[in-house]
């Protein structure tokens, strides 16, 4: 059995969450903030299971994920791949939408066992592109088997367009931990602070992120 919701409701559903990303968007002051508000509104306005975005990372060879609502909240900056690996991948190295019904029957399908992904079946993904550049990957899935209309992966293209630059500004300023790192990251500095009473939370260590040159997508450039 197939789902495809062509109601003028869920069409309608769509067109506001179209709105409400620019509004986020344009409001954003944490860009890691705005990304998780995002991911989460577009899973409840586009009916799926599962809504998650991946960031290509400084050497633009691999992907990491950085927010999801449905996958495992733990595996975020944990699912790592190549652009030559599994469907996430292959969705940004041709910088092309990915339709499957059953994305298990695909030859690049690759399961990532920490992500708790074994429940869904339907994927529908599209490249996040920024000033002609690739930043990152948008997914949905679904439990039950989705016939994802043309209108589906428009909007959802729209959808990313909109997000894109928001990405963009999270891989510039390094602003996603995975929850668990954070949590650890945390505890550890409260621990340090508790041994040194006369220590203050200025005093931590900066942490940098290296960034490598971005190279442009379009005919005749490679991403990598």
């Amino acid at each position: 059995m197939t789902f495809q919701d062509t109601s003028p409701e869920y069409k309608g559903s769509l067109l506001w969450t179209l709105g409400e990303i620019s509004h986020l968007v344009s409001h954003s002051g944490n860009a890691a903030e705005t990304l998780t508000n995002v991911v989460k509104l577009i899973q409840q306005r586009f009916k799926t299971d599962v809504c998650s975005v991946y960031l290509l990372q400084s050497d633009r060879s691999n992907l990491v994920l950085a927010a999801t609502v449905g996958l495992l909240p733990q595996s975020v900056g944990l699912v790592r791949m190549r652009l030559n690996e599994g469907l996430v991948g292959l969705v940004g190295e041709q910088v092309e939408p990915l339709v499957l019904e059953d994305a298990t029957k695909h030859p690049r399908f690759k399961y990532f066992p920490e992500a708790g992904e074994d429940p869904y079946h339907s994927f529908l993904g599209v490249p996040l592109v920024d000033r002609q550049l690739l930043q990152g990957v948008l997914v949905v899935q679904t439990i039950e088997p989705r016939v994802f209309s043309q209108e589906d992966v428009g909007m959802l293209m729209t959808a990313g367009r909109q997000l894109a630059p928001i990405v963009t500004e999270a891989r510039t300023l390094g602003q996603f931990v995975a929850p668990a790192h954070e949590r650890l990251y945390a505890l550890a500095q409260n621990l340090w602070w508790s041994r040194h009473p006369n220590s203050t939370k200025g005093s931590e260590p900066v942490r940098t992120i290296a960034r490598g040159p971005e190279r442009r997508t379009g005919p005749g450039c490679a991403l990598r």
